[in-house]
């Protein structure tokens, strides 16, 4: 049940939390992440008007009347409902400021829940015969607006509502954004708008300036101008396909979705434009993980074969962009046949994979990952906002009493009877308000007993049970003798195992004795997870994490989390542990102690690591947590290695470049440049980027 009265709408599931929205206000569009964002964000609301009033929704408005939001129910809360555990204090929470009329660059905080509504309300399809004027070098005025039909906002549909379109329909969708965008570049101004969510403020402003030195400015501030750009949105047309493949299962494919994603967070879907944004992929790739695609939210279309090329369209009606994320050795025959389309290509690949496009590829390459040179990785905007709420917490006992609080939105029976066997509703309050309480989590490949085992060094010395919960393909091996005799001199006096298993009617419980007294460790393993739950455990577990991969790496630094990074072999994989600790700062003498339980160490008819590597990993992650390393590297990354923003910023800049606002937006550029050790010089580019918008005026 919601705590309006407490200002706290984490007890409504996002879904609820819409529905009501939707029933306030009849005929509103509320966008699913928006309002998981904000529902789960930092800001405090009383009530469900007034977070409907920060996300600017409103009732469809008839001719000649003017309507305002529903009032919010009155709470209905009593105090016989509040549970009888006592929760640690916590300092109160802000009221939420109301949102302005005219957003600063500077007004648009980090995680804001003023964020904007996911359609246009006054976008208009600019018509046919309408002239083009010749390009001025300033663009001082608006044009003169045409009387056109304004466009029909659409809902953006919830994940798992995804359409597949034939390569016809997507030919066909294509012709026709191209005809129109040629039309709406002509008043460009009319097309553009504020993105209240672009997360630009005066401290990204910092960042970026202390980012950028001598030897690093010819090849770091263009990227850092192309993430200005998505302080706006483009409501007009925007034909741009993204081409997704995999060769190491889903982790793969999510780098299209995501890619997707951001270019929606800058090109927002109207009734026009809800196809433009298209995913492609392989028919081989879509019939072994069909769920991305229709649990995607983007239109999709599947290219038979195993490696298709690109479907012949002619260049003035094909995408004006297409985008390879990720370029694999599948997607070859793709990037060499794309370049037909004659529009801009550019290919992206795994976090720090250092390779050259293809022989007869078409394009840009880009390398995703936190290195130099590396264009970001992608930033969870609600993981963004966790993190700055758990700062705000004055003390780690009310700090972790908030993260636990998470655990109520947990999904997976399983993983809930594993966790609190009995009563799980009233087991898992007074778990968060224990402070004892200590939960784990990690996402790891075949490493589970080497991420528990160095747990169990973190928490030696500590009285109170540890659970640790695991997300990994491969079971928790038996505790052989070694181990047992390991645990018992930390500590631990029995081992409850727990196998949650896709494969099985109920998750399997034995318990071992290690021979020794103290604590019991609960070690719960799951061969899935799904993807919510993986957010809410993130949320909810103790600062120290383990992660492999990029997709839950990505996430983890999100949140700010201590990360102990599972390095499985590859030297793409070896680089991007280097980039992660050395860009948090983190010593040289810590990185090899945290390589060291790592398998890349693993030799065949070698020893493993063992209890002095165990104790010395989870030394080096004591004191990258105690000196704030990933915290402090999650602010800064966030700032300037935001590869969503970056994308969206980036193809909104080129579709610019091509109207008549060109000429001043370089000038404005080139001003940047020779001041760009100045955190005022962004400000003052964003301002005069927010200051485009026709509507703005």
């Amino acid at each position: 049940m919601q705590r309006v009265s407490e200002g706290d709408l984490s007890g409504y599931g996002t879904a609820q939390a819409i529905k009501e929205l939707k029933g306030q206000i009849p005929g509103s569009a509320p966008k699913w992440s928006v309002v998981d964002a904000a529902r789960t964000g930092a800001t405090a609301y009383d009530s469900l008007g007034d977070l409907a009033s920060a996300l600017g929704l409103q009732a469809p408005q008839q001719a000649g009347t003017t309507s305002a939001p529903a009032p919010a129910p009155a709470s209905t809360a009593s105090a016989s409902s509040t549970s009888a555990t006592t929760t640690p204090a916590r300092p109160p929470r802000p009221a939420p400021k109301p949102k302005p009329a005219k957003l600063t660059s500077a007004e648009q905080q980090p995680g804001s829940a003023a964020v904007r509504q996911q359609v246009p309300s006054t976008p208009a399809t600019a018509p046919h015969t309408q002239s083009h004027a010749p390009a001025t070098a300033h663009a001082t005025a608006p044009p003169a607006p045409a009387t056109v039909p304004a466009a029909v906002p659409a809902e953006e549909r919830m994940p798992g509502v995804a359409e597949q379109v034939s390569v016809e329909d997507f030919a066909a969708n294509s012709a026709q954004a191209r005809d129109e965008l040629e039309a709406e570049r002509a008043a460009p101004r009319s097309y553009l708008r504020r993105r209240a969510a672009s997360r630009l403020n005066d401290s990204v402003f910092q960042q970026m300036a202390g980012s950028v030195k001598l030897n690093n400015k010819a090849q770091l501030l263009p990227h850092l101008i192309d993430q200005l750009y998505s302080c706006l949105e483009w409501t007009g047309r925007a034909p741009i396909a993204v081409f997704t493949h995999e060769a190491q299962g889903k982790g793969d494919l999510m780098l299209g979705v995501k890619t997707a994603d951001a270019l929606r967070e800058n090109f927002p879907r109207t009734e026009a434009n809800k196809n433009d944004i298209a995913l492609l992929t392989a028919e081989a790739a879509h019939s072994k993980q069909p769920g991305v695609f229709e649990d995607s939210g983007h239109p999709f279309t599947v290219l038979d074969g195993a490696t298709p090329a690109a479907p012949r369209l002619d260049s003035g009606k094909a995408p004006t962009h297409a985008i390879v994320a990720p370029q694999l050795a599948a997607t070859k025959n793709f990037q060499k046949s794309v370049g037909a389309w004659g529009g801009t290509v550019s290919s992206m690949t795994e976090y720090s994979k250092k390779e050259s496009l293809p022989p007869g590829a078409h394009g840009t390459g880009y390398t995703t990952g936190l290195g130099a040179g590396e264009v970001g990785i992608t930033f969870d905007a609600g993981l963004r906002a966790y993190k700055q709420h758990q700062d705000s917490i004055e003390g780690e006992e009310n700090k972790r009493a908030a993260r636990l609080e998470k655990l109520q939105a947990l999904k997976s029976k399983d993983l809930l009877t594993s966790l609190f066997p009995e009563d799980q509703e009233r087991a898992a309050k007074e778990y968060a308000a224990a402070a004892t309480s200590r939960l784990y989590f990690a996402y790891s490949n075949k490493s589970a007993m080497r991420f528990a085992l160095t747990v169990a060094e973190v928490e030696n010395g500590n009285d109170n049970d540890v659970h640790v919960v695991q997300s990994s393909p491969t079971r928790m091996p038996e505790l052989d003798a070694t181990v047992k005799r390991d645990l018992a001199g930390l500590g631990v006096g029995k081992v409850r195992l727990v196998e949650v298993s896709s494969q099985k009617p109920a998750p399997t419980v034995t318990v071992q004795d290690t021979g020794g007294a103290g604590k019991t460790m609960h070690w719960i393993t799951t061969d899935r997870v799904p993807h919510d739950d993986m957010l809410t455990l993130i949320k909810a577990s103790e600062p120290i994490v383990m992660t492999t991969g990029n997709q839950s790496t990505s996430e983890a630094l999100s949140a700010g989390k201590t990360i102990m990074y599972e390095s499985i072999g590859m030297e793409q994989s070896k680089a991007f542990r280097q980039s992660l600790y050395a860009g948090a700062g983190v010593g040289p003498a810590d990185i090899e102690s945290i390589a060291a339980v790592s398998r890349d160490y693993d030799r065949r008819g070698t020893r493993g690591p063992g209890q002095p590597e165990f104790k010395a990993a989870a030394a080096a992650l004591q004191n990258m947590q105690q000196e704030d390393r990933m915290g402090a590297f999650s602010d800064r990354a966030s700032a300037t290695k935001d590869l969503g923003r970056w994308i969206g910023g980036q193809h909104l800049r080129d579709f610019l470049m091509k109207t008549e606002l060109a000429s001043e937006l370089r000038r404005r550029e080139e001003q940047l440049t020779s001041e760009y050790r100045k955190a005022d010089a962004y400000k003052g580019f964003v301002d005069h980027l927010l200051g485009l918008p026709a509507a703005e005026e």
